[in-house]
């Protein structure tokens, strides 16, 4: 009862997770709203154990991301690259007047080169933003399969793969 007395009123934790907030709703009948006073302890540990759970979860998610060799250094070599090409640009549009930004000393190439599976992760996650809900779908599944320690390069090419059946199916 208390899981559908949740769900039907969508009850979350206050700010504190002291206090349960209730959608508007609960007004609509006084023995719902009865039932939730009375077992408002029993609603709190629920609550909070699900919380508790989901963090647990987000924190060995990223433990999983942090332990993939290279990923650090492939993202500082991609921002170093990124700020590289701003400060040229910027240097560019004041015709070249003052001192030219130093380039990185490691390409892009260079660090996914020597780091594979930190490239598969970065390329999967940069799919995951995709605006196209498949497409944004396929790089969540690629992800997902190289932190659960499958093979990056089978969850690359079965990535792409869906993406481009499924392109083809869209154009019949």
């Amino acid at each position: 009862m208390n899981e559908k007395m949740i769900q039907k009123y969508n009850i979350r934790l206050g700010v504190n997770k002291d206090k349960l907030v209730v959608d508007s709703k609960i007004g609509r009948s006084a023995k719902d709203k009865q039932y939730i006073k009375e077992h408002r302890d029993e609603l709190l540990e629920i609550l909070i154990d699900r919380e508790e759970k989901k963090e647990q979860e987000l924190q060995e998610k990223r433990k999983r991301i942090e332990s993939i060799q290279g990923l650090k250094e492939l993202q500082k070599t991609i921002a170093d690259w990124n700020r590289y090409s701003s400060a040229m640009s910027r240097y560019i549009e004041r015709d070249c007047t003052g001192n030219a930004p130093e380039k990185p000393k490691k390409t892009i190439a260079e660090v996914k080169q020597e780091y594979p599976k930190a490239a598969a992760y970065v390329k999967a996650d940069q799919w995951s933003y995709s605006s196209h809900y498949f497409k944004s779908s396929c790089g969540e599944r690629a992800k997902e399969a190289i932190l659960n320690g499958e093979d990056f390069e089978t969850a690359i090419d079965d990535m792409v793969t869906a993406w481009k059946k499924y392109t083809e199916e869209s154009v019949d």
